[in-house]
Formats: structure tokens, sequence, C-alpha cells
């Protein structure tokens, strides 16, 4: 849980441009921060703070719906904010909120339209600072 806390920020920062690292450098220093918690873990011996349910608990794991569904609408909004930042008119950036919005929609609806997913994609596809997005969420939909 530790991990998973310190990896959302760090690559919400990076999504969101806060962060201006190379990605290998902020590995290292993600793994060292994790080297320096399991240390103290070690060191200290804490008393648990949530019951051993927790091992086995994936918030990623696909079985778990609500999590799925918050990890989408977690990238989608980064998505949009991504495009916030595009050198496009505002007229051209709200279409491509606009689209997002239809996508999200849709990806969280209860049963999805494939076509209708596919014209989405297809018209975000067409902007190249949005493409790894678009490979970002085939991963997240499959």
């Amino acid at each position: 849980m530790i991990f998973q806390g310190i990896l959302h920020e760090y690559m919400s920062g990076v999504l969101g441009k806060v962060i201006s690292l190379p990605i290998a450098e902020l590995a290292d220093f993600i793994v060292d921060r994790m080297e320096a918690v399991v240390q103290d873990l070690i060191r200290t011996m804490p008393k648990a703070i949530i019951g051993e349910w927790i091992v086995n608990y994936n918030p990623l794991n696909r079985s778990d719906e609500a999590a799925r569904k918050g990890t989408l609408r977690d990238f989608l909004a980064a998505m949009e904010e991504r495009i916030q930042t595009l050198p496009l008119t505002a007229a051209a950036r709200t279409e491509l909120r606009d689209v997002v919005g239809l996508l999200r929609k849709e990806v969280l609806s209860e049963k999805p339209n494939p076509v209708l997913l596919r014209v989405l994609k297809g018209h975000l596809e067409a902007v190249p600072e949005l493409r790894s997005y678009l490979r970002q969420l085939k991963l997240l939909l499959t």
C-alpha cells in the first residue's frame, strides 16, 4: 500500500509535468525510498494497522470493479489535464475534452459499445501527444 501511494503520487507528478526528472532517476529515487521504508519497518516492527486481508488485496485486480473504474476515472482525468496543456485553440481543446468525457461515460457504462469506443479513441489518436495515453488506456481496458 505504501509503494502504491508513492508510485501513484510520483507518476501523477510526472504526468502533470510537475516532476521533470528522467524516469530512470525517478525510479532509482523511488527504490531508495522504498528500501528506507522497509528498513524502518524491520527496525521498529510497528503494530499493524490493517488486517492480514491486505496481503491478498490488489486494487488493480480486474475483479474489483470499483477499483478498476476508479483507476479509469483517474487516468482519464490525467488525459484531460494533458489536453489543457496542448498548443491548440480553445475550441479544439474543448472538443478533445468532450471526446474524453464521452469516452469516460462509455468505458464506465455497464456494457460499453465497442464501435463507439473505437470511434472515440480514433478521434483522440489524431493528436500525437495523446497517443501514449491511448496505449495506456488499451492496457487498462484489456
